[in-house]
């Protein structure tokens, strides 16, 4: 998958084990590739494109991300492989429009790796009256059965709480796609271990107007769309804040989110790229939360992990996304199935 902070296609090539509904999973290699500037370049810029460009740009990344599928199995030496999982990259998202687009084409990358491809996991949950999003909690609650809250800190940042054999998840805000946008004004391309953060200030008055965004109060289900971050950025540049401010000040606003929603000492499960952020997790561990231990290659590829899930979930036929967390009238079988077509 591709994640909204655009720091690469994250490969994850695992193993799902089922006996008698009880669900494992082991991480057997793993790869975060980097973008070309080209495919990058139009990744920040396809929001803009026009219908045809659209079109061409989904064939474009799907043919790259089958390339670069393809080249990952023969350097791992992979010769047996029941389906890829893709998630794509997420265009645009508006539940409230019944809309929602994630480009990389199935089909071309199933007949460049030879390989059946399951995507477009978010549509018929939308088609039923969800938000299509977030999809993870099904892997929340089947791969994390004993963690009351896992949260990822990706570009937008999700959580999933659970109560007995029920889950609710939304989105909670946004998290690195504010933070890379001004690390990348400092000429780096993120905050490495919170440094810029940690040298700069809070300013209230930013904080509070951060926080009092509509979206914040607005109950669940609810998910958001990339563009929300220019949102929390127009606020910021409203001001006259050095760099490192702005970006204490949406630290301060990020972790004031989280523990806004965790009211117990039940385990905290963090994930995604913001669990290598050192100074974000200090403030997170100040607010004396149960954290539960995660390797790196966890907080690395959960998510990705989870996209295999949705797939085994989608060839079992059994609902893989959950009206719980969507709002959707049922639970869904989310995916479309794409074969290679025989070489001739």
């Amino acid at each position: 998958m591709s994640g909204s902070s655009l720091d690469g296609l994250d490969v994850c090539y695992s193993c799902i084990t089922v006996d008698k509904d009880v669900y494992s999973y082991k991480i057997l290699s793993s790869e975060t590739i980097a973008f070309p500037e080209s495919i990058l370049g139009s990744l920040m810029n396809c929001r803009s494109f026009s219908s045809d460009e659209l079109k061409q740009f989904n064939f474009d990344f799907g043919q790259w991300v089958g390339k670069s599928c393809r080249a990952y199995l023969q350097q791992q030496k992979i010769y047996s492989l029941d389906f890829i999982a893709s998630h794509g990259h997420t265009v645009y998202h508006y539940p409230e429009k019944k809309q929602t687009l994630q480009i990389g084409c199935g089909q071309t990358i199933a007949d460049l790796t030879e390989i059946p491809v399951i995507n477009n996991l978010r549509e018929k949950d939308m088609i039923a009256g969800g938000q299509g999003a977030p999809i993870v909690p099904i892997g929340d609650l089947l791969f994390f059965p004993d963690v009351k809250y896992c949260l990822n800190l990706g570009g937008i940042m999700n959580i999933s709480i659970k109560e007995k054999d029920n889950i609710v998840s939304f989105d909670l805000g946004v998290c690195n796609q504010v933070i890379n946008h001004y690390a990348q004004i400092k000429g780096l391309a993120y905050d490495k271990d919170g440094e810029l953060a940690r040298i700069g200030q809070l300013d209230l008055a930013s904080f509070k107007r951060l926080n009092t965004q509509p979206f914040f109060g607005i109950s669940s289900p609810k998910s958001l769309d990339n563009g929300f971050s220019r949102e929390l950025i127009d606020i910021l540049d409203n001001t006259n804040l050095s760099i490192e401010d702005k970006l204490r000040t949406f630290y301060e606003h990020v972790v004031f989110q989280i523990s806004n929603h965790i009211f117990d000492n039940e385990t905290l499960l963090i994930t995604g790229g913001g669990g290598h952020n050192v100074f974000l997790m200090d403030l997170i561990k100040a607010k004396n939360l149960n954290l539960s231990p995660a390797d790196n290659v966890l907080i690395d590829n959960k998510e990705s992990l989870i996209m295999s899930l949705l797939g085994v979930r989608f060839l079992e036929n059994k609902f893989n996304v959950l009206a719980s967390v969507t709002g959707a009238q049922f639970n869904t079988i989310c995916g479309d199935l794409y074969k290679p077509i025989e070489s001739i």
